[in-house]
């Protein structure tokens, strides 16, 4: 399942509960989706760009963090994908997901993400 913006420190009880769960923790550039969040969906109209932004960054720091003392003790089962990685070489990471998860990476599969990349 793909969840989006939940924070990294809700990780760590899930990985306790259930041992065979991997996570693909997706970053990317915390000016982009700042940027994107507030072109499309608005989120900040009543805040200033420098508070959005301060605000932002916390979550972000934070994220990281947790993320990076979660992949101390889970090292075989958190991996962090940077969506500008994804953008660059979309198979390439595609297939080392697929690794890590241990899931066959399919020609069919290959090809998807080939035409949905072009």
């Amino acid at each position: 399942s793909k969840f989006i913006r939940y924070p990294a420190k809700i990780l760590q009880p899930l990985l306790e509960e259930f041992p065979k769960l991997k996570i693909l923790y997706l970053v990317r550039d915390p000016r982009g989706t700042l940027s994107s969040e507030m072109a499309i969906l608005k989120s900040y109209e009543k805040t200033s760009v420098k508070e959005a932004a301060e605000h932002f960054c916390t979550m972000v720091n934070d994220d990281a963090e947790n993320i990076r003392l979660l992949s101390e003790s889970y090292p075989d089962r958190i991996r962090t994908v940077r969506y500008e990685t994804i953008a660059r070489d979309a198979v390439a990471t595609a297939r080392r997901m697929y690794d890590f998860l241990e899931l066959s990476f399919t020609p069919k599969i290959e090809g998807y993400i080939q035409h949905i990349t072009a």
